[in-house]
């Protein structure tokens, strides 16, 4: 396995193959000060030259750990003598005692996002690895998600009109190790990483137990889900461009001869894009769920049927 650092060109014909970016573009780094945030500071510090633009570095303090004072300030000093802006957000609680991983992560989103607003950034990178792709793919599958529910984690994501990048989903771990170690950059580990209450660490550590066989098979399932999903995703984008209304309000319409056309497993993924995205929330309905309402589809013509926090009308053809 090649565990040479990421090189300044590989960094930039994965950026150009992936994301556009506008002129003199003002990105976002969320940089945690461990070995993957590094990294990707130190590749985008160097390629932003190239654009012409200005990066911004924000890292949130979730004040769970007594030393997180002290390692922001550290990670401050490592930034700014590279002539960068550096924001350190601070989450003010009374303590987290339950979901702590979840909260954090959307109160990060939220806090980090809300300033991007403010500056007029519209991108801002993150940096989930390869390693963090498999693991939640694993994690998913667990739970018994399927087709396009184990993507796992998307290059590009919109948040409140900011576009969230994830550059480094194709390295690995220790390449970004690497990196740091090949610029002689300081970073430093949060120990959360470490504590098995959390169910990622708890995957991560099943992971690195397997044997490289066995390793290797999951990651090529993972590889082949990619693939599969992609060609989900190009038909999805066909049958919308060819067949979905949307009128204000979001409020879509389609008909119901246009989805019969597609098999059931593409009608279920076709129903969950229209759902989540009119809900808004986040959230998608279950499989189960959209199998009792294509069979209801099959059985009536006019009916009003409620799923996802949406209403659905059924009437005539539509």
């Amino acid at each position: 396995m090649n565990l040479k650092e990421i090189k300044k060109k590989e960094f930039e014909l994965t950026l150009l193959s992936n994301f556009v970016f506008e002129d003199k573009p003002h990105i976002g780094l969320s940089v945690s000060g461990g070995p993957d945030s590094m990294a990707l500071f130190l590749l985008m510090k160097n390629y932003i030259k190239k654009l012409k633009g200005k990066i911004s570095v924000f890292h949130f303090n979730h004040n769970l750990r007594n030393e997180s004072a002290k390692e922001a300030q550290l990670l401050q000093n490592i930034v700014t003598r590279f002539g960068i802006n550096f924001y350190n957000i601070e989450w003010q609680h009374d303590g987290v005692v339950s979901r702590v991983m979840e909260t954090s992560r959307n109160e990060r989103y939220k806090k980090i996002i809300e300033h991007c607003v403010k500056m007029k950034i519209i991108h801002l990178m993150t940096a989930h690895t390869y390693e963090d792709n498999v693991e939640t793919y694993w994690m998913r599958k667990k739970r018994k998600y399927s087709t396009l529910g184990l993507s796992s984690i998307p290059k590009i994501r919109v948040l409140d009109n900011v576009q969230i990048l994830r550059p480094l989903l194709s390295f690995r771990k220790k390449r970004l190790i690497e990196t740091c170690r090949a610029e002689k950059i300081e970073f430093f580990n949060d120990p959360s990483n470490f504590n098995d209450k959390y169910e990622r660490v708890r995957v991560r550590s099943y992971l690195k137990l397997q044997k490289i066989k066995e390793l290797k098979k999951i990651e090529k399932n993972f590889e082949q889900q990619k693939k599969q999903n992609l060609l989900i995703e190009k038909k999805l984008s066909k049958f919308f461009t060819q067949n979905l209304k949307f009128y204000k309000y979001g409020v879509f319409e389609l008909k119901v001869d246009d989805l019969e056309k597609y098999p059931c497993e593409l009608k279920i993924e076709i129903l969950k894009k229209i759902l989540s995205t009119c809900a808004s929330k986040g959230s998608t309905p279950r499989r189960n769920s959209l199998l009792i309402f294509l069979k209801k589809v099959e059985k009536n013509t006019c009916f009003t049927y409620t799923l996802n926090s949406c209403v659905i009308k059924v009437s005539k053809n539509k």
